[in-house]
């Protein structure tokens, strides 16, 4: 345990954010309190804070302005867009012992802050999107669940409505950030300046590790993402499209890998936003260049929650249509060192393969999700990324136990007939 940064990540058990609490006026006045001490943290644009600045704030600190987030009454006080930038620079701070480089996502003062500055920056959309009323006002009709989980699931839901209203009408999503855009005629103040959005997202990625296992120790939170992924696609598209970055390309990669590790993890309501802000982000066939994995540990993390989706009791129309669900994700995340793992992710694919040929609703895509499906399982034969291996004895024997088992060639059976000979599917052509 870091006497500044407290425990490390996946050694303790987060407190649950999930349920409604009403704070007592103590309970409250803590919470203000904390964000005051917080926000007076950091100022926007600020490079760096002195190493001595933020270590009066402790875990606790960010407990009690976290904890103005169960309750409907208090939940507004967190709509401070200084609290955001500050959280950003708080991040900055959080170095494990003997290292220079940021790892915010390794310790519990890290993860706390990043969920403070994710929540605070939900309630800040809402607000200027003029449907935080109308979430709180909702709640009552929940009485159980927190005003976190509301506002998280009600924002995925508005910001799904203004991609689609984008890419539908051309609307213009970056005038709630306050960032300036040529068609702008008025502009609010930045919600959080382009600066802070890049200096987090390098943050994110450099810790994008230790990002997942800090989700994954929280995986029942009730703190969205589809908020701050919101920001960041909106900052890729603004670097590609006004400032002409040559490293364009790189954003793309590195936004669709974040998300993509979040998406494993998400709950059913954050998942559709997110997957349409990563896929609004076309990549070229060079995203398969590259694993999409740390090291064997961050590979071993990444197939388990793929597993998991696929593992538990679910109806199987509900696993068709969920869109969290991305086998070609999988073989990019493969280790010579968890081939332990191909024969049970295997299963999983043909298992969802299973779920898509029986919803008659998505009949229209069955071909596309086919080639999906047959490419994902041939590429974790034999990886696509440059880091390739050949598969041990033991493993093909357990691949080949695994496809008898999951009826392999029964579906393929199913879908021959289900599509007929005149199928354009690579799978009948290469056959």
């Amino acid at each position: 345990m870091s006497p500044l940064w407290g425990r490390p990540t996946g050694s303790y058990v987060p407190l649950s954010d999930v349920h409604r609490s009403v704070l007592s006026v103590d309970s409250e006045l803590d919470g203000l309190q904390a964000m005051q001490r917080i926000s007076g943290q950091g100022t926007e644009g600020q490079i760096g804070i002195p190493a001595r600045q933020g270590e009066d704030i402790g875990v606790h600190t960010f407990k009690s302005a976290l904890n103005l987030a169960l309750d409907p009454a208090t939940i507004r006080h967190l709509g401070d867009p200084h609290l955001i930038c500050s959280c950003i620079q708080l991040m900055k701070m959080v170095t494990p012992q003997h290292s220079a480089i940021a790892s915010p996502f390794s310790y519990e003062y890290g993860y706390l802050c990043f969920k403070l500055l994710a929540t605070a920056l939900n309630i800040c959309l809402m607000e200027r999107w003029k449907e935080l009323d109308k979430a709180l006002a909702n709640s009552k009709k929940n009485s159980q669940k927190s005003a976190q989980a509301i506002v998280s699931a009600n924002l995925s839901s508005v910001v799904l409505t203004q991609l689609m209203m984008q890419q539908y009408t051309g609307g213009d999503c970056d005038l709630v950030l306050g960032w300036l855009t040529p068609a702008a005629k008025r502009r609010q103040p930045a919600l959080v300046s382009q600066s802070d959005i890049s200096a987090l997202f390098d943050l994110m990625w450099a810790d994008r590790k230790s990002f997942l296992q800090a989700l994954v120790n929280d995986s029942s939170s009730a703190c969205g993402l589809s908020g701050l992924f919101f920001c960041l696609t909106r900052y890729v598209s603004r670097a590609r499209e006004f400032q002409r970055d040559p490293g364009g390309e790189i954003l793309k990669f590195r936004l669709k890998e974040l998300g993509t590790r979040y998406i494993l993890i998400a709950s059913e309501t954050q998942s559709e936003a997110t997957v349409l802000m990563i896929n609004s982000h076309e990549c070229t066939r060079k995203w398969n260049d590259t694993p999409k994995h740390v090291d064997p540990e961050d590979s071993r993390v990444m197939m388990s929650a793929y597993i998991k989706q696929l593992s538990d009791d679910r109806d199987p129309m509900e696993v068709a249509r969920d869109p969290s669900i991305i086998p070609s994700f999988v073989p990019l995340v493969t280790d010579a060192k968890t081939q332990d793992l191909l024969p049970q992710a295997m299963q999983c694919t043909v298992k969802y393969g299973w779920c898509t040929l029986l919803d008659e609703y998505e009949a229209d895509k069955l071909e596309a999700l086919v080639d999906v499906i047959c490419g994902s399982l041939s590429m974790l034969i034999r990886p696509p990324h440059n880091r390739p291996y050949n598969l041990t004895s033991s493993t093909q024997k357990q691949i080949i136990d695994a496809m008898y088992k999951s009826n392999m060639l029964d579906w393929v059976a199913c879908v021959m007939v289900r599509l007929g000979p005149a199928s354009k599917t690579s799978m009948f052509h290469s056959a």
